[in-house]
């Protein structure tokens, strides 16, 4: 948990540094703008960069900081689901290390922007971590966690299809089909 710690501070100190040193991407301005409109879904993207601005612009903050909390808040729980994966999936420290040091090593702006990437990303990991997690115990708490993840993924971005066509390949083995 050092590690984890560790690395999650080091993650929010180079991002809030980035934030201090940088201005905004045009993309971003759309999905900020987006918060003044809320929807049920914009002829671009789906609803969840909508609603996540609406909350930003309730602060009525043009701070670089402010329109980027929720990336920042998104890519630390990326970490932390990295090392979690990790762990559930037999991984000591030195793997924990390894993961978040790659995550850490990556370019930096692809987690910084307002952007439905890095929220993707998230819903991605955290289904997948659920996934390991059932697989493992065959418990189903972990379905209905699931089947919300990749409900909020889908309301993310649309790419979370392919994590769903993946999963349907696991309805060909017996123990899972089963469970």
């Amino acid at each position: 948990t050092k590690i984890i710690f560790f690395f999650c501070v080091i993650n929010l100190t180079l991002h809030i540094i980035a934030d201090f040193n940088s201005g905004f991407q045009g993309d971003e301005l759309l999905h900020i703008e987006t918060g003044n409109h809320p929807a049920f879904g914009y002829m671009e993207f789906p609803p969840v960069i909508g609603w996540l601005a609406f909350t930003q612009n309730l602060f009525h903050s043009d701070s670089v900081f402010v329109n980027h909390i929720f990336c920042h808040i998104a890519s630390t729980i990326i970490l932390i689901l990295a090392a979690s994966t990790t762990i559930a999936l037999g991984g000591k420290s030195r793997a924990v290390f390894f993961t978040l040091l790659c995550l850490s090593v990556m370019p930096a702006r692809a987690y910084q922007l307002f952007q439905p990437v890095v929220f993707s990303q998230l819903f991605w990991l955290l289904s997948f971590y659920q996934l390991v997690r059932f697989v493992k115990t065959l418990d189903n708490k972990y379905l209905l966690s699931l089947s919300i993840s990749l409900a909020f993924g889908f309301l993310t971005k649309f790419d979370i299809l392919f994590f769903i066509a993946g999963l349907v390949s696991l309805l060909f083995f017996d123990r899972t089909r089963k469970a």
